[in-house]
Order: C-alpha cells, then structure tokens, then sequence
C-alpha cells in the first residue's frame, strides 16, 4: 500500500502528453505540456473529488492483490508509469493483470448515478475509450513495463478493461458491488488514439493554441479547470454571443375574461360552437 500511495503521489513530467488528455479540452491538453501556469483548486468540492478518487483506486488495486494471492490472477504491478519511444507521451497505468494468459490493462472510473447507469446500459463513452486505449498503445510500442513487482518484455495488450463503480452504491437490480466491466478491444479504437495525437502534436509544433472547448462559463468544466483564468473572457463573450442569438420562449397564457368556448376548442377551418 505504501508503494501504491508515493506511486500515485508521484508529480507528472513536464512537456509530455497523457493518456487522460486524449478525451480532455484540447486547449488544456496543450497548455499542459508547454507548462503554462496552473491555477490550483481551491474548491473544497474538487479537492474531495481527487481524494475520494485516490482511495477508490487503493481499494480496488488492493482487491486485485488479494486475487492475485489467492491464486485467481497474476497481478503485474499497479500505478504503472509507461513511456512512448517517442518520448512525448506517459501514463500511469492503475493496474495490469494477467487472466488465462492475456494480458489486460485495469482502468478504475468512480461513477455517479447516472453515469453509471449509462454506462451499464451503453457501456462505456468514446472519450473514456480513445484515452484507456492511449494507454495500451504506449505499452505495445514499447514492447515492456516495468512496476515495483518487477519488469516484464515482449508485451501486448489486445483488450482493456474499464471498472466503473457506482458512487452512489449498489442498485437492487445492478452488481451487489456496484461494479460494471466494460472490455475495450484495442485494435478497434487505435485509430482514434492516433488521430487524436497527430492533433495534439500538430498544436504544440506549430505552437498554435487551440479553441477552447467550453462554450459557458456557468459548467463545472469550466469552473474546475486550472487554466480558465486564461479562456475566461473568450468563453463569456461566445456564452453571451449564444444567449442573445437564441430567441426568447413566449409562453402563451389565457385571457383576462378566459376561455369562452364551450365544448371541444375549435379545429382549422371548423367554426366554433356558442352556447
């Protein structure tokens, strides 16, 4: 456990992209890997977020090490950080188990309800797909990894799995852990990871800052984001440029005197009935 806590504490390196930033804003994405400043959260909401995350993925990667004891996988490491050749591209993997003589990287997704409840139902969204599927792709560019229970070569990873768990418990018709598994094949999602990457690296060679992605300053994209201080002014003048383009709602209300007609209203072209 200790090693899985100083792995996660672990600070990113500069002037790469991840995984998690193939499904993420593009402009964020980009102002991540040419270092600019990072406001950091002060909202007690976010910082309760990342650490109920930080003890979701202890737990389940704990979970796995006991089913690697009792004999029912082989655990290969956990918090696995993983490299490009390239050089410009890293993740961390949350674990990578071994089942019948595959190989499988294991991402963990605290949910909630609703998302979960899609995710059960549609399984799991592209974004999600596109960055787990980033990860398998490092890996079998590199051929290896190494974790803290040892280094192991001549890897390929054919299917991700994705773990999401329901914050908000188990459902009476839904797993009694409040789990659902999503396989990921990843040779039907690795063009998507290369699209994505070609446009990420594109950015930063041409040093051209991308579109933000947010349209209103009122979503908690936005408002959780460390580099809105940057977008603020461009998002609220399209937010504002939206709303006075979108024409006003009239609602219809009845008559001081009310309705007149007696019997069925009045079809077109059919005269009304008086009393």
């Amino acid at each position: 456990m200790m090693n899985l806590m100083i792995a996660r504490a672990r600070e990113r390196e500069k002037g790469v992209f991840s995984p998690s930033m193939l499904s993420s804003c593009t402009r964020q994405a980009y102002f991540a890997v040419i270092g600019q400043e990072k406001r950091r959260a002060k909202s007690p909401r976010t910082n309760g977020y990342f650490l109920d995350g930080d003890f979701r993925h202890y737990k389940w990667q704990f979970a796995l090490w006991k089913a690697h004891r009792a004999g029912l996988l082989i655990l290969h490491g956990c918090e696995i950080r993983v490299f490009h050749p390239n050089g410009d591209f890293a993740g961390t993997i949350d674990a990578i188990v071994e089942i019948g003589g595959e190989l499988y990287i294991v991402d963990f997704k605290g949910m909630n309800v609703r998302s979960f409840q899609e995710h059960e139902k549609w399984g799991t969204k592209i974004g999600y797909k596109v960055q787990i599927v980033g990860y398998a792709e490092i890996v079998n560019k590199a051929c290896a990894f190494e974790s803290f229970m040892g280094e192991v070569l001549g890897v390929e990873i054919r299917t991700c799995l994705l773990v999401g768990e329901n914050k908000g418990g188990p459902s009476q018709s839904g797993s009694p852990l409040a789990l659902h598994e999503d396989q990921l094949v990843v040779r039907q999602h690795r063009s998507k990871v290369k699209r994505r990457m070609h446009e990420l690296r594109r950015h930063v060679t041409n040093e051209e800052i991308p579109a933000p992605d947010c349209t209103s300053t009122r979503t908690i994209q936005f408002q959780e984001c460390p580099f809105a201080y940057f977008c603020r002014d461009e998002v609220a003048a399209a937010q504002k440029a939206r709303e006075k383009a979108t024409p006003e709602r009239r609602v219809a209300t009845p008559s001081r005197g009310g309705d007149r007609r007696v019997g069925p209203s009045a079809l077109p072209g059919e005269k009304r009935k008086r009393g």
